[in-house]
């Protein structure tokens, strides 16, 4: 990409734009699961990630064979859980002529959410497949925390017309690779143990990893 030059005159250079879906208690909205295949097995995406007192959160850092500081240090947070996201299509409804239901028009946001969510939504989706039928979001609390109940609905607005699918799922795929980016803060060890106060007595990152050796024979 070619550097440019140019004022502070630029709207188009902007921070991070992620909106994530956010409700308050009394909102209640319907929406599709936006799928990006035929058989519904791509439309999550999710980490293990830690939440420090703050509300900040990180990856796990921790593997199948190894369990980093973010897990064994004794701290609020340190069993991990999933978070995971995916794209809703929430629909703007109106009345028409005749005083019937019909789709007015649609905005496309990224839903993150956690666990106990997710296994809501994959009950739901035994019965009533999240493919074919739409949800109905309400939420009844949001203090300390939002509490969202939801419904299945009968069909899907968004996928029941070829057209508006195919153009919903254009639309969605860039908010679906963005997900990865926002479900944790990719931190070193050294990071993470500055957030825990942890105190840091050398280096665990990529450098422990150099034969420094090796290096300082080179330099001439």
């Amino acid at each position: 990409m070619a550097v440019e030059s140019f004022g502070a005159e630029r709207k188009d250079i902007q921070g991070n734009k992620f909106a994530k879906l956010k409700m308050k208690a009394g909102d209640e909205i319907r929406c599709g699961v936006v799928y990006f295949d035929e058989d519904g097995k791509k439309i999550f995406l999710g980490a293990k990630a830690h939440v420090q007192d703050k509300m900040k959160t990180f990856l796990c850092k921790s593997t199948k064979d190894h369990k980093e500081v973010c897990c064994t240090h004794v701290w609020s947070g340190n069993t991990p859980m999933f978070h995971i996201g995916c794209v809703l299509v929430v629909y703007i409804l109106g009345k028409d002529e005749n005083g019937k239901m019909k789709l007015k028009d649609y905005e496309l946001v990224p839903w993150l959410i956690w666990e106990s969510m997710y296994s809501k939504l994959s009950a739901a989706n035994e019965e009533f497949p999240l493919v074919s039928h739409d949800l109905k979001l309400k939420c009844v609390s949001d203090n300390p925390y939002v509490k969202i109940d939801i419904m299945s609905c009968k069909e899907s607005i968004w996928s029941s017309s070829p057209e508006l699918k195919k153009k919903v799922v254009e639309a969605a795929k860039p908010i679906y690779e963005a997900i990865s980016k926002n479900l944790g803060a990719e931190l070193s060890l050294s990071e993470i143990k500055e957030i825990l106060g942890i105190e840091i007595t050398g280096s665990d990152d990529a450098a422990s990893d150099v034969d420094l050796g090796s290096v300082v024979d080179s330099i001439e």
